[in-house]
């Protein structure tokens, strides 16, 4: 059995944001969520130890073609989740909304992710880095959403009076 299945644990990209506490879904053996209808998004994934479904993911891996590496990783998933409901728990989309093609709300504009356990940021999508700071002024949901982390605050705030 693999190392991970025996731990359980989070799993979360480095671009992937926790909005909302995940007790709610810890009772679930595995728990991941809609990317799009057809897959599932393995940005934020949670797994009890020894989930059952792990095993049966990993055997798929040994046909394994890294040129179609969403294959394994986002679709096979949800072949298992509809073959075995009972194992894996999905959350409709909500560790990842907005999906790619509409991220640029959260980024620009106004976007509520305020029903989300996550939201998945793309950032290799991104021409130019994401100055936190910077970004913490913009008025979009983002620009809240980094207030509110750095700053306890979903109001704009002078950064560097919160220092002191």
């Amino acid at each position: 059995m693999p190392v991970a299945s025996a731990l359980g644990g989070i799993y979360l990209d480095g671009d992937q944001l926790v909005t909302a506490s995940l007790t709610p879904l810890m009772h679930h053996e595995m728990v991941m969520s809609h990317e799009n209808s057809d897959n599932l998004a393995n940005s934020m994934m949670l797994a009890a130890p020894a989930a059952r479904i792990l095993p049966l993911w990993l055997s798929r891996y040994r046909n394994y073609n890294s040129s179609q590496w969403g294959a394994h990783s986002t679709y096979v998933p949800w072949e298992l989740a509809q073959q075995y409901p009972h194992l894996i728990k999905v959350v409709d989309n909500l560790f990842v909304n907005p999906d790619l093609t509409d991220i640029t709300q959260v980024y620009y504009g106004q976007f509520d992710i305020s029903c989300n356990f996550g939201l998945h940021l793309y950032t290799r999508f991104l021409r130019k880095p994401l100055p936190l700071l910077a970004a913490s002024k913009w008025k979009s949901s983002l620009g809240r959403m980094w207030r509110k982390i750095l700053f306890g605050t979903p109001d704009i705030v002078c950064p560097e009076k919160s220092l002191f």
